[in-house]
């Protein structure tokens, strides 16, 4: 009797280490599990914030490219080249930018100075007339206009948890006129201001 209950006294510790192996198992897959969820939303919200960023280059680009391409603007147009910027700028919200374009004069002493500005989006003002501009030096050629885009746009996280809030990306560009020396914007049926300023 003693004999045929012993391998069975025997065999508990086993099945009991089997079950204990099991637990930690679990535990362990519920840890790497966990892990590689955050990883991978981590790797989502940042992918997306990267695309963000070069959508906003991107529309950068874009409405400064397309001005480039005028010799005489209406306001029509300006703000139609304006809001072009919302479909470059899909599928973030365009709501949560602030664009501007506005011509810059060089003038003799290489010193930038605006031409005529507009905006698009709340929480941005136009450039004042003869406002100085920072130009690049490469770019600040005597005499010459410049077309400057910027583009600023408020970055909402997919999730929050990611991110310590709302990111701020912006990028801004200079580009030289295509089809003249200048870019004159009609305003009441007038060229719009091109000359140095004093």
């Amino acid at each position: 009797m003693s004999c045929a209950g012993t391998p069975l006294r025997r065999r508990r510790p086993f099945r009991a280490l089997g079950r204990a192996a099991e637990g930690i198992a679990v535990v362990e897959f519920a840890f790497v599990a966990s892990f590689l969820v955050l990883l991978y939303l981590g790797s989502v919200q940042l992918s997306d914030a990267i695309f963000a960023n070069r959508k906003v280059t991107t529309t950068a680009r874009a409405i400064t490219d397309l001005t480039t391409q005028y010799s005489v603007l209406t306001e029509n147009d300006i703000q139609g080249i304006l809001l072009a910027s919302g479909k470059a700028l899909t599928p973030y919200n365009p709501a949560n930018a602030r664009i501007r374009i506005s011509q810059i004069a060089v003038g003799a002493d290489g010193v930038g100075r605006v031409s005529w500005s507009r905006i698009r989006g709340e929480d941005i003002t136009k450039l004042d007339r003869c406002a100085v501009v920072d130009v690049p030096e490469d770019l600040a050629i005597p005499n010459s206009f410049l077309i400057y885009g910027e583009v600023n746009y408020t970055y909402d996280p997919m999730f929050a948890a990611y991110a310590p809030g709302k990111i701020e990306l912006a990028d801004e560009i200079f580009m030289l006129p295509r089809v003249s020396s200048s870019v004159s914007l009609l305003t009441s049926g007038a060229g719009g201001p091109e000359t140095e300023c004093s």
